[in-house]
């Protein structure tokens, strides 16, 4: 299951936040902070996931924005490896480029491309072309 999907800027600022799971907003500001220092510390590592409590956090970095999400301990981080690379695909396609500004100023087009991937925590389409086409009415 994914618990979250964050778009964090290279600073830590959190620019989109797509919560599946009820967390309290303390719980909340303090995962997002934890996870902006845990990346800040092994950025210069091939790590590309790591472990908070009970969720395994998968994260890659595109130009100035890092795409983040928040899946369950025994669930394969290859796969939200891939649900990240999905996301980024179809947001290029939709939006020219990801970046902190387009992701800021388009966030309705953005949580669009979110809803017709995850919705409540689960993945319901991975085909590009389907979401793609339904995206076109958006």
């Amino acid at each position: 299951m994914i618990h979250f999907l964050l778009l964090q800027n290279i600073k830590g600022r959190t620019r989109f936040a797509r919560w599946y799971t009820i967390l309290t907003y303390k719980e909340r500001k303090y995962l997002e902070e934890e996870i902006q220092i845990k990346i800040a510390n092994i950025e210069n590592q091939n790590i590309s996931y790591f472990n908070i409590g009970n969720k395994k956090i998968v994260y890659k970095r595109f130009s100035n924005i890092y795409i983040i999400v928040g899946i369950d301990n025994n669930d394969n981080y290859l796969f939200a490896s891939c649900l990240i690379q999905l996301i980024a695909e179809i947001t290029q396609k939709r939006l020219q480029r990801i970046s902190e500004i387009d992701i800021v100023y388009q966030s309705k087009r953005f949580s669009a491309i979110i809803d017709e991937i995850v919705m409540g925590g689960e993945v319901i389409d991975i085909s590009m072309p389907n979401i793609l086409k339904r995206l076109r009415y958006i």
